[in-house]
Formats: C-alpha cells, structure tokens, sequence
C-alpha cells in the first residue's frame, strides 16, 4: 500500500473514532473515587458529595451522596437537582428552540410510572395488531382464493392475472406488516423495560433523611449540548449547593 493511503486510512479510523463525554469539576479541591473526582459542600448541616458518572442518552449522570449532619431531618427531593449550561464566559445558555436554562432532574418515581404505561401501550397495541393482522391475513387469502378460482381465467386472461397479483401482493402486505408490528412490540417493550430497571436499581429517591442519615445515588439530569460548562445545583436553607463542570467531548487514547 502506498504511503500516503495509509495515512489517509488512520486519518479516516481517527475521525469516525467514537467520543466519549467527560465532565471535570473545576474546584480547587477535590477528591477521587477510582478514576473519577468527586466534589463537595456542606450548607446548613446538609452535606452533598458528587462526581460525574457518565451519560446515558441524553441525560448525565452524576453519582451523589447526601448526608444529613443537622440535629432534625430533612426532605430530599432527587427532582430539585437543577443544570444549568455555560459558555466559555460563564454566561448562562439556553435550548436553542425552548431558550429554557434551567433543567430539572429526573424523577425517578414518575419515570418508573411513565415506562410502566408505556409497556402497558404497548402490550394493548400489540393485542390490536394481532388480531387486525389475523383478519387481514385471512381476507388477503381468501381473495386470493377467489382469484385464483375465477372463471376469468379463460375468458378474461389478463384480469385473471391482475387479480392474483394483486391478490399475492395483500397476502404479502399482510405478512409483512405483522412481522413489523412483532418487532416493534419487542423493539418498544425492551426500551421501556430497561428505563425502568434503570430508574429502580440506583437512583436517588425522594425520601426523608433522619439526623446522622446518608444515602447514595444516581442523578439523572438532561445534557446541555454546546455548553462548555455545565453547572449542577441543589437548593438548601441558607443558599444552594453549585458544583461546575467543564464539559469536552473525548477522543479515545490511541
């Protein structure tokens, strides 16, 4: 191979290379847990440890742990995690087409409600399709039978031919759209089953914390795209928590 299609095939493998999201705290102080840093504040005897877990989808994950330090408990409310976008100046960004800023966290217990009625959709248009298809199959052959029974055979050859085609080709349709309507019931059924294992094994749930009481879980807050930082927010008494990350797109090692 010559020497400069060799580049340009690593140039090429290079850039179709897949990029991994990378979010890094840019406080002074910060901790580790493995590979990740992990920031933390305490306000008014809450005390709030978090680190970036990665994304999923469109959402990033952040996992975070929550310690009651007061002497009365407290409630805590995963879906008062707010994110905010930043640009290079820190000024605040917005969605493009809303020009929304502020985005809410997941709710854990609705997003379980939300994927348990979309199974449940689901499995109804499924039952629907099932028995349409049957009936559509069933008619697609009976004219088909018809067709292929018709005295135009030798009276009139070229509609006999016309009316089994078109005959054939509903038979065809009929089988065709019952194939698809199986996959996307497992295509769909799939998807939600794995939302909502997701929103039942790990997240932070909304609960009242006892005094000397922690918990430990996953945040789940829409991504900014654009933002060049991204900043993580938690209300309390006196303030609110603000964690800021640098938001880079990765390319990996070579």
């Amino acid at each position: 191979m010559k020497p400069y299609l060799y580049l340009l095939l690593l140039l090429t493998a290079a850039s179709c290379a897949p990029r991994t999201l990378h979010l890094t705290p840019i406080a002074q102080e910060f901790g580790t847990d493995g590979d990740r840093r992990v920031v933390k504040d305490t306000r008014d005897g809450l005390k709030i440890v978090t680190s970036f877990d990665g994304r999923w989808g469109d959402l990033l994950v952040f996992d975070t742990e929550i310690s009651n330090e007061s002497d009365s408990a407290m409630d805590i409310r995963p879906v008062q995690f707010t994110v905010q976008g930043l640009d290079a100046t820190w000024a605040v960004v917005g969605d493009r087409f809303s020009k929304q800023t502020v985005f809410s966290a997941a709710d854990p217990d609705e997003s379980i409600r939300l994927a348990s009625d979309r199974m449940r959709r689901a499995e109804r248009r499924a039952k629907f399709n099932r028995v349409f298809n049957t009936v559509l199959f069933i008619a697609a052959i009976a004219n088909d039978a018809a067709a292929a029974a018709s005295s135009d055979r030798t009276r009139n050859p070229n509609r006999y031919v016309q009316n089994r085609v078109t005959a054939q080709n509903l038979v065809q349709l009929a089988t065709f759209k019952d194939i698809t309507d199986r996959q996307r019931y497992a295509t769909d059924l799939d998807r939600w089953s794995h939302y909502r294992r997701v929103f039942e094994a790990e997240p932070l749930r909304r609960m009242r914390l006892a005094p000397g009481d922690g918990v430990r879980g996953r945040v789940y807050v829409p991504r900014v795209p654009g933002a060049a930082f991204v900043r993580l927010n938690y209300p309390a008494s006196d303030g609110t928590f603000s964690f800021v990350f640098e938001q880079k797109w990765v390319k990996p090692a070579r």
